[in-house]
């Protein structure tokens, strides 16, 4: 294993450059053991000679990452450099949040990078965990309060006229998987909306709609969803 000698990041063997700083690689540069290459197929009793990597004598080895041999040459430093890169940019957005990633509240950053993803393609389909295991609690945790409170009344109404017939498991599923699949364009363009909303709005005007509109609320979300059994409860009880 290689070590940078300007950042110190610890590097594969035959890496070309740091994937964290972009120092080239070159003959001086440390290593903190042998070549694996070595170590696995260096000179020995059985083999007198050093094999280099891809050498057609070298067998492939079968608890290699993602069963490649040592042949291969495979290292993972575009992987590294790419979560680098990304790390980077978190910290840059982090450091200075647009409007949009106000509005957003926790998560900004990972809801700003499914937002583009989504714009770039022109689609209106992902998939959002949260969205399809929680269905309208979702929405009204992320304060889009009329969407989710009307899901709930369909919920509701499925809930009461279907209970334990297929009808009601075969909606039920239908619904989750459609919050799943349309939760993130259906928030991409609440959160367009709050935006161009904002324009023109004073700095204090401006944090005081974001307070209101904006981030997320697990307060609200506990009362709606007591308020949603509480009505279930008393509806049951009027229709027996």
């Amino acid at each position: 294993m290689l070590v940078c000698k300007n950042c110190g990041a610890k590097l594969a063997d035959h890496s070309k450059f740091c994937y964290a700083c972009k120092t080239p690689v070159t003959p001086d540069t440390p290593s903190v053991s042998r070549n694996m290459w070595q170590e696995k197929y260096g000179a020995g009793k059985e083999n007198p000679e050093i094999l280099e990597p891809g050498d057609p004598r070298i067998p492939e080895d079968p608890d290699a990452p993602f069963g490649f041999g040592f042949g291969d040459d495979r290292d993972f430093d575009e992987l590294r450099a790419a979560i680098h890169k990304l790390e980077e940019q978190q910290k840059k957005a982090n450091a200075k949040p647009t409007d949009e990633m106000l509005y957003i509240g926790d998560g900004a950053f990972s809801y700003v990078m499914k937002f583009a993803k989504l714009r770039e393609s022109k689609k209106l389909v992902s998939w959002n965990w949260w969205a399809f295991l929680i269905g309208p609690a979702w929405f009204i945790y992320r304060k889009m309060y009329l969407l989710g409170a009307a899901m709930l009344m369909v919920d509701l109404w499925v809930t009461l006229f279907f209970t334990n017939s297929f009808y009601y498991y075969m909606v039920t599923i239908i619904m989750d998987v459609l919050m799943g699949l349309f939760a993130d364009s259906i928030y991409m363009n609440h959160i367009e909306r709050l935006v161009e909303h904002s324009k023109g709005m004073s700095e204090d005007e401006k944090a005081e709609d974001i307070r209101r509109k904006g981030g997320s609320s697990f307060t609200i979300m506990l009362i709606t969803l007591l308020a949603f059994q509480i009505i279930y409860f008393v509806l049951v009880n009027l229709m027996i």
